[in-house]
């Protein structure tokens, strides 16, 4: 074996060692993590005034303890770039502020809105871009984190809500 095979195969070793010791959370654990960061993306699009038409649950798969797909249907407003970045990174915040950890970094749904938001952003960076969205983000998901949590346990329930059960919801706890 040639030394780079050689050091491809140990990292391989070492990543399949790293994979067998890390704990899989109970699969009710992902789906409420997966609820939960669905939500943190729910909220925001509601701060910043983009249209819902759904939000659900679906395909409770677990690969290497990631679950999902959870998907958010909204109609999001790129003249608000930053609120669209904002949206992005809310749910991997909420999960982060829920648990203390994520179980898997941006989905590619996640960073596809980013990259779409940052076409209309001339300044600043893409990378301070970032870090202002998850300031952002995390102003909303502090916020609203016992919202998210109630609305989370009844999307979990349902495994989908639609806008106007969204807008249901919300009506109900404010009152």
């Amino acid at each position: 074996m040639s030394p780079v095979a050689a050091t491809i195969a140990a990292k391989i070793r070492q990543q399949r060692q790293r994979l067998a010791k890390k704990p899989v959370p109970q699969l009710s654990q992902i789906d409420l993590r997966c609820a939960i960061h669905e939500c943190g993306h729910l909220f925001a699009c509601l701060c910043y005034g983009f249209q819902i038409d759904r939000v659900t649950l679906s395909a409770r798969n677990v690969v290497e303890n990631v679950s999902g797909p959870g998907r958010i249907s909204a109609v999001y407003d790129f003249a608000k770039p930053m609120e669209c970045a904002a949206v992005a990174f809310a749910g991997e915040v909420a999960e982060q502020m829920t648990f203390g950890d994520t179980l898997s970094s941006l989905g590619s749904e996640d960073w596809n809105l980013f990259r779409r938001a940052m076409r209309y952003v001339t300044s600043p960076t893409h990378r301070e871009c970032e870090a202002i969205a998850r300031m952002m983000a995390a102003d909303v998901v502090r916020t609203n984190l016992a919202a998210i949590r109630q609305v989370a346990g009844v999307l979990l329930a349902r495994g989908e809500l639609t806008g106007a059960d969204i807008r249901r919801l919300i009506s109900v706890e404010a009152s």
